[in-house]
């Protein structure tokens, strides 16, 4: 008996330990997937092509050079009217970067018309802006930096969350982080330069701040706390002042339940002083340049065009909550590349299930099982979200449809996910939560990698080959015509076509400075005795349609062509003969030795 009881305990403790692993290892896991799942987002995402990342940019470069914020312009529309916290933040790892290579950025498309047209591109892409990076391109992923650093906070914030709202269950707080973290859109927008991703986090953060304030509420230090969050909500953006109404909702509600003690005034005091020590300046600050306290005067006149130009109907409503839906859940570029439909079918099926499971969970009777304290928690969840989406509703009531956006419900992002995950989970045995928390949570992970891979990236059909492409060029050369078009490799291959050989080349060309004209590229391919067999003609590019003329100085551009030679001539025996010349005057241009064109060997 002594023994089995040993035995007994030996095993609880094995047991424990195993728990106290998996809860260690679980979420730590988590975090370096949405660490990887981001950074791949910001790699294959490109510059430019996320909305207003380059208005965000161009802020963030203003504080670096000029060591100030910019003001709103009327004749020059900028986005100086967003508050500057996110901005001040970015600026501090671009400040150690060079912001003078303007030419290594993209340019934008003129034509582009938002939100959207056929094809989701806004702006031309070229080699400069691939890795290594370098200049502003750097730059620009250092700003990324900040943002995919700002969804991991919101991301331990969930975890934080789950683990005070359910300690027992802690695949709740797994699955909802899980869903938080691996929601595309989520992905995207703390992918790229984007203001939303410290509103996210700060929202969050005051969320979980006011949840530490339903357990201690009389301890003032929370309250302060709870400030700071607060404060840093409203300087992310002006959508922070939401979660603004919804503390002092909840304020105002302890202090009635306390029979309105007077300690209440004193942590409403500390609450309301933290945020204007920390925040009030930006309002006092528009105030005196502008006349009003958010800069809505200048900011009407400025961005007059993403005003309504007629009143809002109710007939609008369920096109903009269908928007509104599918960009929660992923709508990339600029709003003009949506998910395969099966995929909104799949997320509308998600909160349905959910939906589900509380309906089933009260049937049960386990609703009544939840504390006061997760209930109360729960009625903070659904008023902010209400209280967001009516503030969204009446934006849209002003704005047109550049307001119709589901990132901006991203600041409740998390509730939504916590009040999905209880009714998915409500769903399944007590016993498989946590094998059904992690089953979900690696599908969610698969999913969101092939979005990126199968919907956003190909969708971004870039000409010009990064640089890390010449790294592998079995055939290198160095020849440059007319300090223009710098040949640095080709490859070849053949294979047999009827009594002939197929001959197919890639020559890889580089711009040394922009072309000034669309030159071409004949290839000849000669004999032993140097008679030409076949000819090609073309502008390097011109198949992909990217010719010479659309060239920045750097751009490496691949230039297939298939030739055909003598069935019966061995690749020693043919060499190619190949220069570049122009078209209409048929000049040819020079090597740097002066010759008119290079002969390359096929060995």
């Amino acid at each position: 008996m002594q023994w089995d009881r040993e035995r007994e305990v030996v095993v609880s403790r094995n047991r424990f330990s195993m728990t106290l692993d998996r809860a260690r290892a679980l979420p730590l896991s988590l975090l370096v997937a949405y660490v990887l799942a981001a950074l791949l987002y910001s790699v294959h995402v490109p510059l430019y092509e996320a909305p207003d990342e380059p208005g965000h940019f161009d802020l963030i470069a203003h504080i670096v050079n000029r060591r100030s914020l910019p003001r709103q312009s009327v004749t020059a529309p900028n986005y100086a009217h967003h508050p500057p916290l996110y901005y001040g933040i970015a600026a501090l790892p671009v400040a150690f970067t060079s912001l003078n290579d303007l030419q290594s950025m993209p340019q934008l498309n003129p034509d582009f018309v938002w939100p959207g047209q056929e094809g989701p591109a806004v702006a031309f892409h070229h080699t400069a802006e691939t890795f290594p990076y370098s200049g502003r391109v750097l730059s620009l992923h250092l700003a990324r930096l900040v943002s995919i650093l700002a969804g991991l906070l919101t991301v331990i914030l969930a975890m934080a969350i789950g683990a005070s709202l359910f300690p027992a269950h802690k695949a709740v707080g797994l699955l909802a982080a899980a869903l938080v973290a691996f929601n595309p859109q989520f992905l995207f927008v703390n992918s790229t330069v984007n203001n939303d991703s410290l509103l996210i986090a700060a929202t969050t953060g005051a969320l979980w701040q006011l949840m530490r304030i339903i357990q201690q509420p009389q301890a003032t230090k929370q309250w302060v706390f709870l400030g700071v969050w607060a404060a840093a909500a409203i300087l992310s953006k002006s959508l922070g002042l939401v979660v603004v109404g919804v503390i002092f909702a909840c304020w105002l509600f302890l202090w009635a339940r306390a029979k309105f003690q007077a300690s209440y005034l004193k942590h409403g005091l500390a609450l309301s002083l933290t945020m204007a020590l920390l925040s009030g300046w930006w309002f006092v600050r528009n105030q005196l340049l502008y006349g009003d306290p958010l800069g809505w005067a200048v900011y009407r006149q400025a961005w007059s065009a993403n005003l309504r130009t007629g009143p809002f109907t109710i007939a609008e409503l369920p096109s903009l909550l269908r928007t509104q839906f599918q960009s929660f859940w992923g709508v990339f570029g600029w709003m003009n590349l949506y998910l395969p439909q099966w995929y909104y079918w799949a997320a509308g099926g998600l909160l349905a299930l959910g939906a589900m499971g509380w309906i089933v969970a009260a049937m049960r009777g386990k609703t009544r099982a939840l504390t006061g304290y997760q209930k109360s928690i729960y009625l903070i969840f659904a008023a902010h979200l209400l209280l967001l989406q009516a503030f969204l509703i009446y934006q849209n009531t002003v704005h047109n449809a550049a307001l119709a956006q589901g990132r901006f419900l991203l600041p409740a992002s998390v509730p939504i996910m916590f009040i999905a995950a209880v009714g998915l989970l409500a769903l399944v045995p007590e016993r498989v939560s946590w094998p059904a928390a992690i089953l979900a949570a690696i599908s969610l992970f698969i999913l969101a990698t092939y979005v990126l891979f199968r919907v956003i990236a190909p969708a971004y059909h870039v000409v010009p080959e990064p640089k890390t492409t010449l790294l592998t060029v079995s055939q290198r050369t160095e020849v440059t015509f007319d300090e223009m078009f710098a040949l640095r490799g080709y490859e070849w291959s053949t294979e047999p076509l009827g009594d002939k050989t197929q001959l197919t080349v890639a020559f890889y060309w580089q711009a040394v400075r922009k072309p000034d004209f669309d030159y071409s590229v004949f290839v000849h391919v000669l004999d032993a005795q140097g008679q030409m067999q076949a000819q090609h003609d073309q502008a390097p590019g011109a198949d992909d349609d990217f010719p010479p003329l659309a060239w920045k100085a750097g751009d490496i551009v691949v230039d297939r062509r298939v030739l055909e030679a003598p069935g019966d001539a061995a690749a020693g025996d043919l060499q190619l003969r190949v220069g570049v010349y122009n078209w209409q005057s048929g000049e040819r241009l020079k090597t740097d030795s002066g010759a008119d064109h290079i002969v390359l060997p096929i060995e």
